[in-house]
């Protein structure tokens, strides 16, 4: 019997010791499942909050602008309100004469005062001046007189800008030209007349004039200026066609306002077989009408205007070629030498 009693009193403490070990672990398990908890719950709402703070610095961002357009718009609603306001004003006020003017019959005005002595003159003669200056408003349909009178005061306005500009055209011829730093070149010569004497140095060191050469024909080009495509060319050509003027004992002269280097450079350069005078001084250019004025792509100035004269064995010109154009012209010239008497 004492040893069943023992075993019921082992029982009953064993299942005592189970139930509280059995509680105990619930309660730890449930301090766990709670402490995870706790963690997720924090993990899920740690980016809700970051985007609640994103979005909040957005909508605040978004007011701040929203309220400086507002301002904006606010401002240049009233300036553009503030404009038509200003310019109807000033309109009414410039239009408030006129309309009054009409409707107020003991109102001493300017414009009555001018309709009056208008009035008590007689018609003026010329009636095709109203007719085409005829206004839209009906105050001055009703009033022919404020119109008059309104037509002269335009007309006072309007004098000093018609005086000032007439002013202005008639000084105008009076300016000079900005590329009018040369005299005006002289006439050009013509054929029969006796050839203009010139004296000039050459790149050969000497000093040539036409007078050395009378019973010879003289060739005498002017050209614009050294190594350019034109004046090159018609220097070779020349060259080229030397020995058919010197079988008539032609001579041949270029001239333009190169400094003698520039023509040195140029001849050794092209081995040009004939002498390039340099005339500076425009003296011969200006003898023969070969300076005045030139355009270029629009741009006006003053230079050489390219042109050849023969002159006969009796120092006169024989021939005049003004302008010239350089394809086929050395061709030409050597021609009308070979046909010289």
């Amino acid at each position: 019997m004492a040893t069943k009693k023992k075993q019921g009193v082992v029982r009953k403490v064993s299942a005592k010791v189970k139930s509280k070990a059995k509680s105990a672990v619930r309660k730890v398990a449930a301090k766990a499942t709670r402490s995870l908890d706790r963690a997720a719950i924090r993990a899920a709402q740690a980016p809700a909050k970051k985007t609640t703070q994103a979005s909040a610095a957005k909508s605040s961002a978004s007011k701040a602008s929203a309220a400086k357009s507002s301002t904006a718009k606010s401002s240049a609603s009233k300036a553009s309100a503030a404009k038509p306001s200003t310019a109807k004003s000033s309109a009414s006020k410039a239009a408030a004469p006129k309309a009054s003017a009409p409707k107020s019959s003991t109102a001493k005005s300017p414009a009555s005062k001018a309709a009056a002595v208008k009035s008590s003159l007689p018609a003026p003669k010329v009636a095709s001046e109203p007719k085409a200056s005829i206004a839209k408003p009906s105050s001055m349909t009703k009033a022919p007189a404020v119109t008059a009178a309104i037509q002269r005061a335009a007309a006072v306005k309007s004098a000093p800008a018609t005086s000032s500009a007439q002013q202005a055209t008639n000084s105008a011829p009076a300016q000079k030209s900005l590329f009018a730093s040369e005299p005006a070149p002289a006439p050009a010569v013509t054929v029969g007349q006796t050839a203009p004497a010139i004296s000039l140095p050459g790149d050969d060191g000497k000093t040539h004039s036409l007078s050395e050469h009378l019973g010879k024909p003289v060739v005498i080009y002017f050209y614009p200026k050294d190594n350019t495509p034109g004046c090159t060319q018609q220097a070779c050509d020349f060259r080229d066609n030397l020995a058919r003027a010197q079988g008539k004992g032609a001579v041949v002269y270029g001239i333009s306002r190169d400094s003698l280097a520039s023509h040195e450079k140029f001849r050794s350069k092209f081995q040009l077989n004939f002498p390039l005078l340099s005339d500076q001084s425009l003296e011969a250019h200006r003898a023969y009408g070969t300076w005045g004025a030139k355009s270029l792509y629009g741009r006006q100035f003053d230079g050489t205007i390219r042109s050849t004269f023969l002159i006969d064995r009796q120092g006169k010109i024989a021939r005049v070629w003004p302008k010239v154009s350089v394809t086929g012209h050395v061709d030409e010239v050597v021609s009308a030498i070979e046909a010289l008497a």
